[in-house]
């Protein structure tokens, strides 16, 4: 096996759910200078309707999407026995939106990003 797929195999992929484009490059960079390689989803929908998640060790997804809730695509992804732990994104989330996200076993980081609190979650939940 090439050095190269061998680098690949051992990078943790994430899964990222961001509609806003700069906020999508910032997210990216981020998480390849903590090692990680990022598969970007361009909305809700495509993230749902992915054939194989497995790759993913943790997706990161943005609460407000145009098409979907972050909260909703978590729920079909539970709905298809996907168990793969999930951080989700959000402004200022109400009780509402955070018992939901504790119910299908997602975390919520808030926006604005300050420091390493979301590389800090991932490594907390993917080592």
């Amino acid at each position: 096996m090439s050095q190269a797929r061998e680098t690949a195999k051992k990078l943790k992929t994430v899964a990222v759910v961001e509609p806003d484009a700069a906020v999508c490059s910032s997210l990216q960079f981020a998480l390849a200078a903590e090692g990680m390689s990022v598969a970007v989803y361009a909305n809700g929908r495509d993230l749902v309707d992915a054939v194989d998640l497995r790759p993913a060790a943790c997706v990161v997804i943005e609460q407000k999407l145009p098409d979907i809730t972050g909260i909703e695509v978590v729920d079909r992804l539970r709905a298809r026995r996907i168990s793969t732990p999930v951080i989700l994104l959000a402004t200022a989330p109400e009780p509402a939106l955070r018992r939901r996200a504790e119910e299908v076993g997602a975390t919520i980081v808030e926006k604005p990003l300050m420091g390493n609190v979301l590389t800090d979650k991932l490594h907390e939940l993917i080592g």
